[in-house]
């Protein structure tokens, strides 16, 4: 794990030791929470702080995951600045941070796929096709989505050929979306509702 500040180091240990005792695991191997069977603070922050609400309840009761500071880069931030949320937990990040933690994003897809995290602009505002039908790439449905890639569908191997195809196909489907309203709208409400409400019930 890289560390960017003696803060995020502090942060990542005090993270680490709460979750210790409270008897909670990590996701791939039932490991106890240490610096090293973590790959990131991205990682720490993504899979166990933000997506488990179990998990981000305990931590957030005992004040370590909204500090007044970046995770990352220790500088003192707000409300008011960048936040990864996923239904309503957040984590504030200063830009810096929010930078450091896109790059361990695309770092950490990059390993596990091979090739790089795809990031050309398509025509139509949007990369992925979730990202068109909900209009923002950092909408919540787009974010459970990409959690329950990350989580669920690239620890296996039909699970990481179904996100090679999709990565492959998405631009263009995601292109026409953003060309027709009425099939992007269609296509959002009769598939995209039901495959998020489907996950989120994982």
């Amino acid at each position: 794990m890289q560390y960017y500040s003696d803060y995020s180091r502090t942060y990542v240990q005090s993270m680490c030791d709460a979750l210790n005792e409270g008897g909670f695991t990590t996701l791939d191997e039932n490991l106890p929470f240490v610096p090293e069977n973590l790959s990131s603070i991205t990682e720490l922050l993504e899979d166990y702080a933000v997506y488990s609400a179990s998990k981000f309840n305990y931590l957030n009761q005992k004040g370590l995951i909204n500090t007044g500071r970046c995770p990352y880069t220790g500088e003192s931030i707000g409300q008011t600045d960048k936040n990864y949320t996923y239904f309503g937990r957040s984590v504030f990040v200063s830009n810096s941070g929010l930078i450091i933690m896109l790059r361990e994003s695309a770092a950490a897809f990059e390993k596990i796929m091979g090739y790089p995290k795809p990031t050309k602009p398509i025509k139509g505002g949007g990369c992925y096709i979730a990202s068109v039908c909900y209009g923002d790439a950092y909408a919540p449905e787009v974010v459970s989505l990409r959690i329950f890639r990350d989580l669920y569908l690239m620890r296996k191997p039909m699970g990481r050929l179904f996100v090679k195809i999709y990565y492959f196909t998405s631009p263009t489907i995601a292109d026409i979306l953003g060309r027709f309203p009425m099939l992007n709208n269609f296509v959002k409400q009769r598939i995209m509702n039901n495959i998020i409400s489907r996950i989120t019930k994982l």
